[in-house]
């Protein structure tokens, strides 16, 4: 299953190009990749027990730290139903997220 979110504000068409979340299940891990235009600038990978997620990876490229990228996935699972726990290995960064 392949999932395709676009955000983007009014002006942002003609501006720069749209941010893609795109999200595909393989076997028992759901996978988040987040794109603008033709960079990768997010990773996200999840276990999957049902409908429950465990955060097992989650990469942004620097220059776009800071920006609320991983909480729009968080927010796009839940409204998904899916319902994530935290990690062994969580930061302190991404403490908040759950």
């Amino acid at each position: 299953m392949k999932i395709t979110e676009i955000t983007e504000g009014i002006l942002d068409r003609f501006i720069k190009p749209k941010m893609e979340f795109n999200f595909e299940i393989q076997g028992e891990e759901l996978y988040c990749d987040v794109t603008l235009g033709n960079k990768r600038v997010a990773g996200f990978t999840f276990d999957m027990i049902g409908d429950d997620l465990e955060a097992q990876d989650m990469s942004v490229s620097p220059e776009y730290r800071g920006q609320g990228i991983a909480k729009r996935v968080y927010d796009m699972l839940k409204a998904k139903d899916y319902r994530i726990h935290r990690s062994q290995h969580q930061t302190d960064d991404g403490a908040h997220l759950d």
